[in-house]
């Protein structure tokens, strides 16, 4: 694997070695801090002022799991929430809901809820009636190429506006800013929250997926959700609080069973982050411009890279590509070469260019041979 970055090499220059992912780590709190807000506590997802006064001990702290232990849950077990987390779910047996292992769904498994925690508790639908007849996009996207990723709150499949999905309170995790507005009925290609991600909702829900639906992150909803997607839906993992007691509800277009298992840790169990790729966040360049039915398809690499944000991963047909490829934008992205015309299995060094030249942003290369 050939990572080029142009923040940590002079300009232009290229660096190889291996790429190491980003994780996060936190530790959970057991109490809240309080500070005036008309709606919650210290940008908690779920401490309310419920009190007459402002903050106090006696304000929920129902959902802390979500916010205090950083959303992503890797630390969940070093913490003192396990009575809150029972009496909230009403699992008095489990000790933690918490994934050792996050391979691939086991054959049949059309909505994947493992280690995943409901207030209240959803209800599931297969082989139900799904219809997207003009998905706009993906929820979650860096559509301006900034590095950062952006929340298509409005459902109009534009960048204008949109906010951000970033650590505002310095936590670990992310969100959206506070007072965003996301409530109505949207069509999406892809709904996927990481489980890094906290969402908060500012009315009732409807979402139709076509092409994916995976939460793994905390969504706290302000008045129910009605979640649809015609592929599977993989809730690995995820926090859900309908905060007036509507209906979580999920329906997929598939046959197939349904995997709500939920494992018992010990205090001292951590987690490994799910590793997980949104099909939107893949592009696919085959010379003729055939991609085998692949979306988006591109015939050049260097157009590819042009649409891309970060995050994106690039798959690349076998063969020579004469081009000259440049990064110029703060994003990383990750050119996968050595793919068949179908894009369904890899062969090294049969994808070939010449190096390219990143003056801005990180590059990672896999399974592709560099040409003087």
């Amino acid at each position: 694997m050939q990572r080029i970055n142009a923040r940590a090499t002079p300009r232009g220059s290229v660096r190889t070695g291996t790429h190491v992912t980003r994780t996060t780590r936190g530790t959970a709190s057991s109490t809240c801090a309080c500070w005036t807000h008309p709606f919650w506590c210290n940008n908690d997802l779920c401490r309310e002022d419920r009190s007459p006064s402002d903050c106090t001990g006696k304000d929920t702290c129902t959902l802390d799991l979500s916010f205090n232990s950083k959303v992503n849950r890797r630390s969940f077990a070093r913490t003192i929430i396990n009575q809150a987390v029972k009496t909230l779910y009403h699992m008095v047996g489990v000790i933690l809901f918490l994934a050792i292992g996050y391979g691939q769904s086991e054959a049949g498994t059309v909505i994947d809820a493992t280690d995943a925690v409901f207030s209240d508790a959803p209800a599931y639908v297969t082989a139900g009636s799904v219809a997207v007849p003009s998905p706009v996009g993906p929820f979650i996207r860096d559509c301006d190429r900034d590095g950062i990723l952006e929340a298509d709150t409005n459902g109009d499949g534009l960048c204008n506006g949109d906010p951000e999905v970033r650590d505002y309170n310095g936590d670990g995790s992310r969100e959206l800013p506070q007072g965003a507005a996301f409530t109505g009925n949207f069509q999406f290609t892809c709904f996927y929250i990481p489980d890094d991600v906290a969402i908060v909702t500012t009315g009732p829900l409807t979402i139709s997926a076509s092409t994916e639906a995976a939460v793994f992150g905390a969504v706290r909803l302000a008045s129910g959700i009605q979640l649809s997607c015609a592929a599977m839906i993989d809730l690995r993992t995820g926090a859900w609080l309908s905060e007036d007691g509507s209906a979580i509800a999920f329906t997929t277009a598939l046959t197939g069973d349904i995997d709500e298992t939920q494992n018992a840790y010990e205090k001292e169990d951590t987690v490994p982050p799910i590793q997980f790729t949104s099909v939107c966040a893949i592009f696919y360049v085959s010379r003729d411009g055939n991609c085998e039915g692949n979306d988006p398809c591109y015939s050049t690499i260097q157009a590819a890279i042009d649409e891309a944000g970060t995050g994106t991963f690039i798959r690349v047909e076998q063969g020579t590509y004469p081009e000259s490829i440049t990064l110029d934008a703060p994003i990383t992205v990750t050119l996968q070469g050595g793919w068949n015309q179908p894009f369904t299995t890899q062969t090294a060094g049969k994808t070939v260019f010449k190096a390219p030249v990143v003056s801005d942003g990180t590059l990672i290369m896999q399974m592709v041979t560099i040409k003087p």
